[in-house]
């Protein structure tokens, strides 16, 4: 759909902004795991203001000492925008025990009300009109290591765009713009 992820971008740089001035962080087991919350305020064109939370939840996946495991970390960030629009995300890589696996994921949900004014360079500002979608999004990729420094895995993707709401008759209805009725995409991969 249309530019949410704008929207996403913002969010990390006032977490980065906020974590350093008030940030909480609580050491949640013996094994230095640790959690870092933080408020997040942003605006952007998109969104007028937004307001929410974003955090990292970083660990270990064993309890002995291993210089070969990097540190876990998942992150999360949920907002919500003066324009109704709000958008909850997790994300990050999970290294197993001599990293011989890794996980990473991207789960996220979006309910985003917006605009939109047309196809091509040539649109004009009073042609906006409102559109709004909720959207489900699924990134899985799991790899193996099967020999030093080189992987093998395989990934799966999965989006669902539903209850597409646009103006009847209108510029996105009329373009037959792609993605203006709900839909679904699933797809499986392998990487090396």
């Amino acid at each position: 759909m249309k530019r949410w992820s704008s929207c996403v971008c913002l969010l990390p740089v006032a977490l980065l902004y906020f974590s350093t001035a008030n940030a909480q962080t609580t050491d949640t087991s013996k094994n230095g795991s640790r959690l870092l919350a933080v408020p997040l305020l942003s605006r952007s064109i998109e969104t007028d203001w937004s307001f929410g939370a974003g955090g990292s939840f970083t660990f270990h996946t064993t309890r002995k000492k291993d210089s070969t495991t990097r540190i876990s970390a998942i992150n999360f960030i949920g907002s919500y925008s003066l324009r109704k629009q709000f958008i909850f995300l997790i994300r990050g890589p999970v290294f197993f025990p001599g990293e011989k696996y890794i996980l990473n994921s991207n789960f996220s949900y979006s309910s985003y009300p917006d605009r939109f004014w047309g196809l091509g360079n040539q649109t004009k500002e009073i042609n906006e009109e409102a559109y709004s979608f909720r959207q489900y999004y699924v990134y899985l990729h799991a790899q193996r290591l099967i020999r030093k420094k080189i992987f093998a895995g395989i990934s799966y993707e999965f989006q669902r765009v539903i209850d597409v709401e646009v103006q009847s008759g209108g510029l996105f209805d009329v373009q037959d713009v792609k993605g203006r009725t709900p839909y679904q995409v699933s797809g499986l991969g392998i990487s090396a």
